[in-house]
């Protein structure tokens, strides 16, 4: 009867050691592969080479005002946005200057490389802050570990100790052979505790006279342990930063590298979230600035080279009625001014076409070359608009990132004041442990001797509580971060 009572405890703290552990699933089949092929290839995981030259392709010889002419590339404002949104850049994220993009390269950041603002680079960014939730949730999960050590003894007897343990038996020099083996499951419980199961057998063979020779000594203790003051409750410990710590089985718990708590990093995760938007939003209205301004520019262009057109006509006329005598040299000269000045005016147009063409480029991720020359073919719409006052009113407090993101880091501070009035709790913890012992001259056998049987006869037990309390004088550090988190 004691034997299945141990039996069915034993299955029933396994169950509980792993209750929660989980297969991490982050994404979809589908967008996993998705994304996966957005990433670049397995090559620059491996080769150290593959990054010693450049990879870019060679780029054709951009167009001047001298020599403009390329074949034509109809793109319509859909077209544009979607490109945009695959592989597009950011570009100015002030209001005053959008449809500009940045030509600055990435730069040096101490230890890292950044600066870019390709869309592609920064969409990962949640799913980076994403795996933060599953480092900061690593302070829960379980861990099994397991050892094994072997001992050789073989000394002369010679001090008084030797002689009083080899007393009758005769033998000049002590032999002695031990083995430990130890495993056992540890799991950190989400009120900050700990709770574990380890089972542990010594061995030993010895010369000395001993009761029991050969003797296995199988061990199965059950421990648990909890803090009663500081860091009690499961919101705190999701709120805490760092790995629980064991008073009984030291050093053995993951000690996470997160630097936030589960709390807060799920916050930091809607953050990257909003940000993401905020960005997307940006690189949005800058693309779509740069397509009007592109169109834009084209119609100068087209005024200014009508303009250049009559000075011209101007221009000629001017010179066939001097050469009737007509008019004087002043008056042609005047003309001809004119007609310079409107070639000058069409040059300038004709280089802001290639330069808003150029900053449409680089928003939409493009070449700066590619032997095309981009023409929009959508044109704006005619059609007056009239916003209504409070329903805009509301969607921009409700759905602008930036608000958004203030909101949260509102939230952040309440959780870290929180986190730091922990602090001000005396650390009182509770620990218990209970073993079942038992000795024979194997682990297996139908005889009594079976250290097993033993074991799960369930004759000898050892068990302990006891309780730890620390309390900083003052708490000096604690009253400052307080305040600091006020």
């Amino acid at each position: 009867m004691r034997l299945n009572c141990l039996s069915r405890g034993t299955v029933l703290a396994l169950l509980a050691l792993f209750a929660g552990c989980k297969q991490n699933t982050f994404l979809s089949e589908f967008d996993y592969e998705h994304y996966k092929n957005l990433m670049p290839a397995s090559v620059y995981e491996l080769d150290s080479r593959a990054t010693a030259r450049p990879v870019t392709p060679q780029v054709v010889r951009p167009a001047t005002v001298v020599d403009p002419d390329r074949k034509p590339r109809y793109l319509s404002l859909a077209e544009t946005l979607a490109v945009s949104l695959e592989q597009g850049n950011i570009g100015s994220q002030s209001s005053g200057n959008a449809g500009v993009a940045f030509d600055n390269l990435v730069t040096f950041q101490g230890r890292v490389i950044g600066g870019s603002d390709n869309i592609r680079v920064l969409q990962l960014d949640p799913a980076v802050a994403g795996t933060n939730i599953e480092n900061a949730m690593a302070r829960f999960d379980a861990v099994w570990t397991t050892s094994m050590n072997w001992q050789n003894t073989d000394r002369p007897v010679g001090t008084p100790l030797d002689s009083f343990q080899a007393a009758g038996s005769g033998i000049g020099a002590i032999k002695q052979m031990d083995s430990t083996f130890s495993t056992g499951v540890l799991k950190p419980l989400a009120s900050g505790g700990v709770a574990g199961i380890t089972f542990k057998t010594d061995y030993q063979f010895t010369n000395l006279p001993a009761r029991v020779n050969p003797s296995y000594r199988p061990n199965l203790q059950f421990q648990f342990e909890q803090p009663l003051l500081r860091d009690f409750g499961t919101e705190i410990n999701q709120l805490r930063a760092g790995g629980i710590n064991s008073l009984i089985s030291p050093g053995i718990l993951n000690a996470t590298t997160a630097q936030d708590g589960i709390l807060i990093t799920r916050l930091r995760y809607d953050q990257s979230r909003a940000e993401l938007e905020r960005i997307v939003a940006v690189l949005l209205l800058n693309a779509e600035t740069a397509y009007w301004n592109l169109y834009g520019s084209y119609w100068a262009l087209y005024a200014r080279e009508q303009a250049m057109r009559q000075g011209f006509e101007a221009w000629r006329i001017s010179k066939a009625r001097l050469d009737a005598g007509r008019v004087t040299l002043a008056d042609v000269a005047q003309t001809r001014g004119q007609f310079e000045l409107f070639r000058g005016q069409r040059l300038a147009a004709l280089d802001q076409v290639l330069e808003n063409e150029r900053q449409l480029r680089n928003l939409m991720g493009l070449t700066a070359e590619d032997g095309t020359r981009i023409i929009p073919v959508d044109a704006p719409t005619l059609a007056r608009f009239e916003p209504d006052w409070d329903s805009a009113y509301e969607e921009s407090i409700n759905l602008r990132p930036e608000l958004a993101l203030a909101r949260k880091e509102v939230k952040v501070r309440q959780l870290e004041l929180i986190n730091q009035r922990n602090n001000l709790l005396p650390d009182l913890r509770f620990t218990s442990t209970y073993d079942v012992n038992a000795i024979g001259t194997g682990l297996d056998g139908p005889n009594t001797d079976n250290a097993l049987r033993n074991m799960a006869s369930n004759h000898f037990n050892n068990w302990s509580t006891g309780l730890r309390l620390n309390v900083p004088i003052g708490f000096r550090v604690a009253n400052a971060n307080v305040r600091i988190a006020k």
